[in-house]
């Protein structure tokens, strides 16, 4: 009781609050990381955006190592300069999207280490990124032809205390927005951009960032997925 007692007054603080979101969001891709060996990362979702450890579907240097992931099953550990990069397709171009993943680190990874990016524009942004912001905690956002909007950054110490934390970043046609543990950071930035997609590269790689720098993750990640829409987020009570 004390313990939730002090989250409910941390997040007080913070200015979390519920937000709406979608109940209708479709899953474009969901990289469960459950195969616990090998090279192979398989999409479960419908369109097919099967990936691999690494550089090649051979093991190198670039893999990230098999760990435990928040559910009981396998995770992969990032140590960074390790990805995984996975198949691209136009259907994870959407209009409105957002990024669900469980991370889990003790103390931040630095700035602008990524858990998720799609697409790549010199050293500068993606069409879509899930990182951890210019403060070295939690942030989302997404990129027009000129511009990137970001979420409301979540603080280092809630995230990275070593526990698992599960992160959505989303872009619903007005606000851009985050959410940690089901609890939503602020109240969003608003925003109303086409998301420019193809302007660099079209990569989608989870645990970096590879344009003509590479902003690699360090931490576990499990679970991740893409949707069309802001997926619906529990009370957090």
């Amino acid at each position: 009781m004390r313990k939730e007692a002090a989250l409910a007054i941390v997040l007080a603080i913070l200015g979390w609050c519920a937000a709406p979101a979608s109940a209708s969001a479709n899953v474009l891709a969901h990289w469960s990381f459950d195969e616990g060996i090998g090279q192979q990362v398989a999409d479960s979702g419908p369109n097919g955006a099967n990936g691999h450890r690494g550089s090649s579907g051979a093991a190198d240097a670039a893999d990230p190592a098999w760990t435990a992931g928040h559910d009981g099953s396998s995770a992969l550990a990032f140590a960074g300069a390790q990805y995984v990069a996975a198949a691209d397709s136009p259907a994870l171009e959407p209009g409105h999207v957002a990024v669900d993943a469980w991370v889990r680190r003790a103390g931040s990874p630095g700035r602008w280490r990524y858990v998720l990016s799609k697409g790549s524009v010199g050293c500068d942004r993606s069409a879509y990124g899930l990182y951890s912001g210019w403060a070295g905690g939690m942030s989302f956002y997404v990129s027009s032809a000129s511009y990137y909007t970001i979420s409301p950054e979540a603080p280092s110490a809630v995230v990275w205390d070593g526990a698992w934390h599960h992160v959505v970043g989303a872009y619903d046609g007005a606000r851009v927005r985050l959410w940690v543990d089901g609890a939503q950071v602020g109240a969003g930035t608003p925003a109303n951009v086409s998301i420019a997609y193809g302007i660099g590269s079209k990569g989608v790689y989870l645990g970096t960032y590879r344009g003509s720098c590479e902003l690699g993750f360090k931490g576990d990640i499990d679970d991740v997925r893409i949707l069309d829409d802001a997926p619906q987020q529990p009370d957090p009570g």
